[in-house]
Protein backbone atom coordinates (compact mmCIF):
# COMPACT_ATOMS: atom_id res chain seq x y z
CA UNK A 1 0.00 0.00 0.00
CA UNK A 2 1.64 3.39 -1.10
CA UNK A 3 0.43 5.85 0.95
CA UNK A 4 2.29 8.75 -0.42
CA UNK A 5 0.66 10.49 -3.31
CA UNK A 6 4.70 10.99 -5.21
CA UNK A 7 5.36 6.96 -4.82
CA UNK A 8 2.04 6.17 -6.16
CA UNK A 9 2.15 8.53 -8.91
CA UNK A 10 5.60 7.04 -9.74
CA UNK A 11 4.22 3.68 -9.37
CA UNK A 12 0.88 4.18 -11.26
CA UNK A 13 -1.04 3.40 -8.45
CA UNK A 14 -3.66 5.14 -6.08
CA UNK A 15 -2.94 6.70 -3.25
CA UNK A 16 -4.29 4.87 0.38
CA UNK A 17 -5.54 1.87 -1.73
CA UNK A 18 -3.89 -1.98 -1.68
CA UNK A 19 -2.89 -2.97 -5.12
CA UNK A 20 -2.99 -6.69 -4.49
CA UNK A 21 0.41 -8.05 -6.84
CA UNK A 22 2.36 -11.00 -6.40
CA UNK A 23 4.99 -9.15 -4.68
CA UNK A 24 2.86 -8.45 -1.65
CA UNK A 25 1.12 -11.91 -2.01
CA UNK A 26 4.63 -13.26 -1.32
CA UNK A 27 5.98 -10.81 1.68
CA UNK A 28 2.51 -11.61 3.04
CA UNK A 29 3.03 -15.70 3.25
CA UNK A 30 7.03 -15.33 3.77
CA UNK A 31 6.32 -12.79 7.08
CA UNK A 32 2.97 -14.19 8.46
CA UNK A 33 1.72 -17.54 7.19
CA UNK A 34 4.61 -19.16 7.31
CA UNK A 35 5.86 -18.21 11.05
CA UNK A 36 2.38 -18.91 11.52
CA UNK A 37 2.67 -22.48 10.26
CA UNK A 38 5.71 -23.02 11.88
CA UNK A 39 4.68 -22.26 15.11
CA UNK A 40 1.75 -24.65 15.34
CA UNK A 41 3.62 -27.35 13.60
CA UNK A 42 6.19 -26.91 16.48
CA UNK A 43 2.91 -26.63 18.94
CA UNK A 44 0.97 -29.62 17.26
CA UNK A 45 2.91 -31.80 15.95
CA UNK A 46 1.80 -35.05 16.20
CA UNK A 47 -1.82 -33.17 14.33
CA UNK A 48 0.19 -32.08 11.85
CA UNK A 49 2.30 -35.48 10.81
CA UNK A 50 -1.10 -37.45 10.99
CA UNK A 51 -2.13 -34.42 8.59
CA UNK A 52 0.75 -34.94 6.43
CA UNK A 53 0.01 -38.70 6.71
CA UNK A 54 -3.71 -38.28 5.52
CA UNK A 55 -2.04 -35.79 2.59
CA UNK A 56 0.31 -38.16 1.20
CA UNK A 57 -2.27 -41.05 1.27
CA UNK A 58 -4.52 -38.55 -0.21
CA UNK A 59 -2.53 -38.13 -3.20
CA UNK A 60 -0.91 -41.33 -3.66
CA UNK A 61 -4.89 -42.52 -4.11
CA UNK A 62 -5.51 -40.35 -6.75
CA UNK A 63 -2.26 -40.68 -8.96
Amino acid sequence: MERDVVLSTLKNTIPGQVTWTMNLFFRILTYIVLPILALLGAQFSDTLGQAVAWIAQFKAGHQ
